[in-house]
Parts: C-alpha cells; sequence; structure tokens
C-alpha cells in the first residue's frame, strides 16, 4: 500500500508543479500557498476525523508537530517563488535534492545506516540533478 501512496503523490506532486508554474502567470507564489493553506485544512481535517476520529493533538507533540509545520509551509513559499523565476523542469529536479538532506540527517539522528548502496544513490540522485537542471 505504501507504494500506492507514493505513486499517488509523485502523480499529484508533478501535475501541482506544472499547474503551479502556469498559475504563476496570474497568482503570486504568495497567494498559491495561501490556496495551498486553504486546501490542507479542506482536505486535512475530514481526513484527520475519519482515520483518527479526532482533531485533538496532545500538548506534549505540538512543539515537533508545529517545527515540521512551519518547515514545510516556509519551504513551499521558497520553493514557489524559485518557480515563479525559473523554468520549471530544472526547478523540480532541483528540488528533489532535499533527499539528500534526508539520508544525511537520518545517518546522524536517527542512527540509519550510511552503507554504500546509500552512498551511491545520493551521488546518483545529485549527477541525476545536475544532468536534468543543466543548461547551455
Amino acid at each position: 500500500m505504501g507504494v500506492l501512496f507514493l505513486v499517488g503523490y509523485i502523480a499529484s506532486i508533478g501535475a501541482a508543479t506544472y499547474l503551479m508554474k502556469v498559475a504563476l502567470r496570474d497568482l503570486s507564489a504568495y497567494q498559491i500557498n495561501l490556496l495551498m493553506g486553504v486546501a490542507m485544512l479542506v482536505v486535512s481535517v475530514p481526513a484527520v476525523l475519519i482515520f483518527d476520529g479526532s482533531v485533538r493533538i496532545a500538548s506534549s507533540k505540538l512543539p515537533l508537530g508545529a517545527v515540521v509545520a512551519i518547515l514545510m509551509a516556509v519551504g513551499s513559499i521558497l520553493y514557489s517563488l524559485a518557480l515563479s523565476r525559473l523554468p520549471a523542469g530544472p526547478t523540480a529536479a532541483i528540488a528533489t535534492s532535499y533527499v539528500v538532506v534526508v539520508v544525511v540527517l537520518s545517518a546522524v539522528f536517527l542512527n540509519e545506516r550510511l552503507d554504500a548502496v546509500t552512498v551511491l544513490g545520493v551521488l546518483l540522485t545529485l549527477g541525476g540533478v545536475a544532468i536534468l537542471s543543466f543548461r547551455t
């Protein structure tokens, strides 16, 4: 089931990135992010109610959850601003470099293994990003 979630994520983010580039002709990056925030509420509140049964969050869990939410919001605005000034293809490709940050932070703080396959994956990711974003 996790693979299906990833496929859905890839399809929705890919389509949204293309459409965001089109929408940025008439809307500011900030307006698009405001609309995304409204959409998050419209989608996530029913989802939380259906699957968790309540919108209550334990107060001990709020600080980390708030940090995650703020970082995602800031990242979304920065991505929208970048997309408004750069071509969609290279911008989307370069944005996938966040995977390298996840791998490093996971190795340092979650003690996830940084084996040869992972290092090769990181190098191939960076190489792919460089190739996709190369402009002559």
